[in-house]
């Protein structure tokens, strides 16, 4: 277990000077000579507004997130670190960097832990878990105090038929056939945790998903194919997107181990994280990034984005709830045709007047919006959910847009705009949205 790490505060009084975190981050300016330079670069249209731009010269934007209280943006990079702005003015207060600088060392998930209610140590707050492309998983404490990162997990190949379970193996020896080697780690692209804090899961490469019970990160469970010619149960090629089940904070009973994943195989699938196959699948989505699958609680609506051309830009799925509490065998004659058949509830489809787009991300915006992002065309659109009439979008982006932040005023503030924190290439952009 490493705890070793380094964290910078924006500010002399969280404990470093600024001038120091100049020299030690790689964060360029945002200044205003930076967002006149942008707006001459890209096209907006509609109810948004370009905030802010910060730029990362030698390193790209991977990955967004918005903490619980809605006070920071941590923004993943392909250096492995991960840095922390705030919502209101997008100024960096916090930047994590890695015990060792590794190839490939690219954050390709984040996720802020929910708040423990039952604990008032400071230790289960303000933490953040990152999976990277070398395998590794890591725990950080991000509010500035000294020795930052609390554990590292190196996650590696699970075993071949017939070696023992991967349970009653520790993860360092967990690999295919014989001494684990460097080249073995698995290659993780997506991450998440179990809206009570005592789980989390992670997926890659490999297709399989692992579970980890939370406070000794031990692995609990896979979640995989059974590889039956007679049943789909499971991911075949990577999984790229994880999400726990929204409500499963309100409703634990029905919901709290009930999380939806997405990957390469042109399928979405929905999973009890103590059960070792898939509960429903949805064939069709090209998932092919973190934030490409949302769920919207209200409704029960699986939202999704393929990163194909000739795919929709995004779809709508009902959540399957009876499969979801266990009561739907995937054995019973016609249930896996029935799945073969199943058909998305809308689709907003391509454009044909402009180049196709290939979907990285797919967003509820509160209970009138959707949002779509994706590469070859570059753009952002945000669509009326009843009409699927764009009301506003961002064009002419000079690289594809992998992940969004969407930070939504509360129900009582819903006059108040929205805001938007946007990873594109080596870019952050904040945008603000007013809604209607």
């Amino acid at each position: 277990m490493s705890t070793a790490g380094s964290v910078y505060a924006a500010d002399s009084a969280r404990g470093a000077p600024s001038s120091s975190v100049g020299r030690k981050t790689s964060m360029a300016t945002s200044a205003d000579s930076l967002s006149a330079r942008v707006m001459t670069e890209i096209s907006v249209i509609g109810s948004l507004t370009l905030n802010s731009v910060v730029e990362f010269p030698d390193e790209e934007c991977m990955v967004v997130r918005l903490s619980h209280d809605k006070a920071l943006w941590a923004v993943g990079l392909s250096s492995g670190k991960i840095q922390f702005f705030t919502t209101e003015s997008c100024t960096l207060v916090y930047s994590l960097d890695p015990p060792e600088r590794k190839e490939n060392e690219t954050v390709t998930g984040l996720v802020f832990v929910p708040p423990d209610p039952s604990s008032q140590k400071t230790e289960r707050q303000h933490l953040i878990l990152a999976c990277y492309a070398t395998g590794q998983v890591r725990l950080w404490h991000y509010t500035g105090v000294a020795n930052p990162l609390l554990w590292t997990l190196q996650v590696e190949a699970l075993p071949q038929e017939g070696e023992s379970h991967p349970q009653q193996q520790s993860e360092k020896s967990r690999q295919r056939g014989g001494k684990a080697k460097e080249s073995e780690n698995q290659q993780l692209l997506c991450l998440a945790c179990s809206p009570d804090s005592q789980r989390f899961v992670v997926g890659g490469v490999g297709g399989e998903i692992r579970v980890y019970e939370f406070r000794r990160h031990n692995l609990i469970n896979v979640c995989q194919s059974s590889y039956s010619v007679n049943r789909v149960d499971g991911h075949r090629n990577r999984v790229c997107a994880l999400l726990y089940h929204p409500l499963g904070r309100q409703m634990p009973a029905d919901y709290g181990h009930v999380f939806l994943s997405g990957g390469w195989d042109n399928t979405v699938q929905i999973w009890d994280d103590r059960r070792g196959h898939s509960l429903w699948v949805y064939f069709g989505p090209h998932v092919c990034g973190t934030d490409a699958l949302d769920i919207d609680p209200l409704q029960n609506h699986i939202l999704t984005s393929s990163w194909e051309r000739h795919r929709a830009l995004l779809q709508v799925w009902k959540f399957q709830d009876e499969a979801a509490r266990g009561r739907v065998d995937l054995d019973e004659l016609g249930v896996q045709e029935d799945m073969l058949k199943g058909r998305p509830l809308g689709e907003l489809q391509q454009d044909p007047l402009t180049a196709p787009s290939m979907g990285y991300v797919a967003q509820w915006l509160g209970d009138q919006y959707m949002l779509f992002a994706g590469s070859n065309a570059n753009l952002l659109k945000i669509v009326d959910r009843g009409t699927l009439n764009m009301v506003a979008s961002v064009s002419d982006l000079p690289k594809g847009v992998y992940s969004v932040a969407p930070l939504l005023p509360d129900s009582s503030d819903s006059r108040k705009p929205a805001k938007l924190s946007v990873c594109s290439g080596n870019r952050l952009y904040t945008f603000r949205f007013e809604r209607k």
